[in-house]
């Protein structure tokens, strides 16, 4: 690791959003928004939104959209890892349960700024941690197609995270 990479990755802390504090939960809830907001291009998630997508661009009206629907979403067992920083958040992973033993990661963003980092890697690693913490058998990383869990998938070392990989991007914990 680079001296940048060690102090980048000093300095951030992760925190699932249904286990935040009040301020926690309300800078996750920003940074969601802005995520929903500006879905990756020709996403499925971006396909869905459609028109809806501008609303969360609005910072009051996006924010208070997802503070609404989180207890909707954390019901279905959708949860995040968040990334913060001095700065805020600055990244999620985003994941749902399933059959309670089964974790399906859909998604990881990290800011532009701190990209190239290591950092949605070491999301990953420490959402296996607490994963396999709370009784989780699997985990599955994929986004249909996204290319960041991809190579997260494929740089995973199976003996040092004490994961098994098998097809289709799951890992057997």
């Amino acid at each position: 690791m680079t001296t940048l990479e060690t102090t980048v990755h000093q300095s951030m802390q992760t925190y699932l959003l249904s286990e935040a504090e009040k301020e926690e939960r309300n800078q996750a809830c920003e940074y969601v928004a802005q995520f929903i907001g500006h879905p990756d291009e020709g996403s499925e998630f971006g396909k869905k939104l459609r028109f809806l997508k501008y609303a969360f661009r609005i910072p009051r009206v996006g924010k208070q959209l997802v503070t609404l629907a989180m207890p909707m979403f954390e019901k279905r067992g959708y949860d995040a890892l968040m990334l913060r920083c001095t700065r805020g958040v600055i990244g999620l992973t985003a994941f749902q349960v399933h059959n309670e033993h089964d974790l399906h990661v859909f998604s990881v963003k990290v800011n532009p700024a701190y990209q190239n980092n290591g950092l949605a890697f070491r999301m990953q690693t420490e959402l296996i941690e607490k994963a396999r913490t709370r009784g989780m058998r699997r985990i599955r990383l994929s986004a249909g197609g996204h290319e960041v869990l991809r190579r997260i998938y494929e740089k995973i070392d199976e003996e040092k995270q004490k994961v098994k990989k098998v097809d289709g991007y799951w890992l057997e914990l």
